[in-house]
């Protein structure tokens, strides 16, 4: 009997070396290693499909156990024709690329690509950050979502995101049925994500230039994290936690940062570490070594930072917006982001209450367990099988 065919659309994958380690990426990454290592996946032929020009080196995803499965390459159409043919509707069908056709496909980046219609459609559409935080997203690929996200929410069998909160905005935002709206959360590889010993923590302290205790920031430097929230609430700090506390923000270039690195050189004065892009391996180690970690995004469709930092140990403060209550819970101390003497307050309350840091650290530690990758693989799974019975 013919195995059903399903495409893992992942050109995004493959476009840099590091993109499996964003959160895009790294969500399709570990998704598809999980579906591939289930059971059933046994019952079907798995394609992890991508638009790789000729001239580009062909890349591979590692740790994938499955012997069922195949890499589909289109190798004649450079990337920028290949986004032109897309945006002007002139792309054909997936299948007239390969010669094959598949039974259903998973798209990992927002959109559909072109399919035959009685191929099954599963849309992964992670958050609308592009309609609701404009002003912080590129403005061509702000507007080029704008245009094609909704027409691929109803193209779509089933369209799947990553938080509560970004399901209810789909739901408000697109006339669509709930029921065709699947919620699947990124998960945390509690294999890495754990707490470090001392030695592994003044190592990787030592990297980065950290020689105090400090309180963390991870992710990327662009306003839409916060940053000015931040500065500001570290700044107005009594001097004997800003002389007891460095201010350590890790994590590379961002969108429209200019403003945030002049508001640093005019704080220049104080103890703050701008670490630029932090290796993946060490990010255990420097969560862990952190007494708490601060994240008062402005809106996030879910937000793993806070997730991993309560795995490895660290108490959390993060914003009441969003999807971030979803991931803290009861673990961590929420605020409005907009409140800089709040998040200021709560930095204070942390360090100066050791009993708060431990009942945040117990509790942080049963939270994080509530995401999974074996969890979210196996509920993909599920949306396979689903949209394919249809």
């Amino acid at each position: 009997m013919r195995k059903k065919q399903v495409w893992l659309e992942a050109t995004h994958l493959f476009k840099s070396p590091t993109i499996n380690k964003s959160g895009i990426g790294n969500y399709t990454e570990n998704i598809i290693k999980g579906v591939l290592d289930q059971e059933n996946a046994n019952n079907y032929h798995f394609s992890i499909a991508a638009n790789l020009f000729f001239t580009n080196k062909k890349r591979y995803i590692a740790g994938i156990r499955s012997k069922d499965f195949s890499y589909l390459y289109s190798r004649f159409i450079p990337g920028k024709v290949w986004n032109q043919l897309l945006k002007r509707k002139l792309m054909p069908p997936i299948e007239f690329l390969h010669l094959k056709k598949p039974d259903a496909v998973v798209n990992f980046d927002f959109t559909a690509i072109p399919t035959a219609k009685k191929v099954k459609n599963i849309t992964v559409v992670y958050d609308l950050s592009f309609l609701k935080f404009r002003k912080y997203s590129d403005s061509k690929n702000a507007e080029y979502l704008t245009k094609e996200v909704p027409k691929s929410v109803h193209k779509s069998d089933i369209i799947v995101t990553i938080s509560e909160n970004s399901k209810k905005e789909i739901l408000d935002e697109y006339d669509v049925d709930s029921k065709k709206i699947k919620v699947i959360n990124p998960g945390i590889d509690h294999n890495f994500f754990t707490p470090r010993d001392k030695t592994e923590i003044e190592i990787v302290k030592k990297k980065y230039g950290i020689n105090t205790n400090y309180i963390l920031y991870t992710g990327t430097i662009e306003p839409r994290k916060n940053i000015d929230g931040i500065l500001d609430a570290y700044s107005k700090l009594p001097e004997n936690i800003k002389n007891s506390y460095s201010l350590v923000l890790a994590g590379g270039k961002g969108w429209l940062d200019r403003d945030i690195h002049q508001k640093l050189e005019k704080l220049s004065n104080l103890n703050i570490i701008m670490t630029g892009y932090v290796d993946y391996e060490d990010l255990p180690a420097l969560y862990s070594g952190a007494t708490l970690f601060i994240y008062p995004s402005f809106y996030e469709g879910f937000g793993m930072p806070p997730a991993e930092a309560m795995a490895c140990g660290t108490p959390v403060v993060t914003s009441n917006n969003s999807a971030l209550p979803e991931v803290v819970g009861k673990a961590g101390i929420m605020v409005d982001a907009s409140d800089t003497l709040e998040i200021r307050k709560s930095i204070e309350k942390i360090i100066n209450d050791k009993n708060l840091q431990k009942e945040l650290i117990k509790k942080g530690y049963a939270q994080a367990r509530k995401f999974s990758w074996e969890d979210s693989s196996r509920k993909m799974m599920d949306v396979i099988e689903e949209a394919l019975k249809r």
